[in-house]
């Protein structure tokens, strides 16, 4: 990777309310909004897009988009200038930066680099020996 650095933003909550940081989703991220119903995937999305914008900030001030620039940002600068969209195959896609975005139950990931980039969160959980043995190689199987 050259040297070349991931930026990444962990949200975790408990209870979230999305309407309260409206002003700092992008388009896209509102209209997804308008169209998710259930409350905990409201919850998921809205965490999504905050770890992004955090994440995104931290590259824009470390230099990834240009010269580095500690200048702070408004909520609309911000929503202009880490402006995304999302290809034919539904995954996002920046200008000038690579993202992938994750969540899972009461957590959501972004990740951002001047690189291809996949990231993936998942709560821990307990998986049966019979399903170990089948998705495992023999070397992880006999680590399990």
């Amino acid at each position: 990777m050259n040297g070349k650095k991931a930026y990444v933003c962990i949200v975790e909550f408990t209870s979230f309310e999305p309407e309260k940081y409206s002003e700092l989703y992008t388009e896209v991220r509102l209209a997804a909004l308008e169209r998710i119903k259930p409350e905990k995937a409201r919850m998921q999305s809205a965490a999504a897009e905050l770890a992004y914008l955090a994440a995104a900030r931290a590259a824009y001030e470390d230099g990834l988009f240009g010269a580095r620039n500690a200048e702070a940002l408004s909520a609309s600068a911000l929503k202009k200038r880490f402006a995304y969209s999302y290809a034919q195959s539904g995954k996002p896609e920046m200008h000038g930066a690579f993202l992938s975005l994750s969540h899972t139950s009461g957590a959501a990931l972004a990740a951002v680099a001047p690189f291809p980039i996949g990231a993936d969160i998942e709560r821990e959980r307990r998986v049966s020996e019979r399903i170990a043995k089948r998705i495992m190689g023999e070397s992880e199987y006999a680590e399990f």
